[in-house]
């Protein structure tokens, strides 16, 4: 192992743990910005898209780094819910690796949301990346659906 290779694991390892600790923060927080819970759970996505689109009527420009902290529990939602983690995504952007995936923009989709409305959604991102990096529950039928 070389020192490059060290350096760059322990900064994936920090980024990571600092996206978190941002995510935990926004989960804890939403119930009164908000009045909404944040569970991390791949439903709670829906709760992310109607908060930005509230920023989004505000008269007022929200703190950027609201954006971002919501941008941050949509990526934890993926890492809990593929085995994904944090990198960086080139030009300092963190990203989340997904395996059988590639890699997704949390935080960007978030700002396209609140720049572009009902066009853009969180939750659509999210789904996709659950749905094609776990192929076979993707198969399973839903609750109450009959198998084929």
């Amino acid at each position: 192992m070389t020192t490059q290779t060290i350096t760059t694991a322990r900064c994936q390892v920090i980024q990571g743990e600092w996206q978190k600790a941002v995510a935990n923060e926004t989960a804890r927080l939403s119930k009164d910005l908000w009045k909404t819970e944040l569970d991390f759970s791949p439903e709670s996505l829906k709760n992310v898209d109607a908060i930005l689109l509230k920023l989004r009527r505000r008269k007022d420009a929200p703190p950027p780094k609201m954006i971002d902290g919501l941008g941050c529990y949509a990526g934890e939602v993926l890492v809990r819910h593929t085995d994904g983690h944090w990198i960086d995504g080139g030009d300092g952007r963190p990203m989340v690796k997904v395996p059988d995936f590639g890699t997704a923009n949390p935080i960007g989709k978030c700002w396209k949301r609140f720049r572009n409305g009902d066009s853009d959604s969180v939750e659509a991102l999210c789904r996709i990346v659950l749905v094609m990096s776990h192929p076979k529950q993707a198969e399973k039928p839903r609750e109450g659906e009959p198998s084929q």
